[in-house]
């Protein structure tokens, strides 16, 4: 995968259009940020 892409999931697999089917995605097609980090568990934070 590009360096400067993303590979993304949707929250509903079966019907989701994300990168399984459209391939990666460009980071600088991006929009939004990050609200609340889950991963790693020790590092929980929002």
């Amino acid at each position: 995968m590009p360096e400067d892409c993303v590979f993304v999931l949707g929250d509903n697999r079966e019907v989701s259009e994300d990168s399984r089917y459209i391939g990666p995605i460009p980071i600088k097609n991006l929009k939004g940020h990050a609200v609340i980090r889950v991963y790693p568990f020790s590092d929980i934070k929002n």
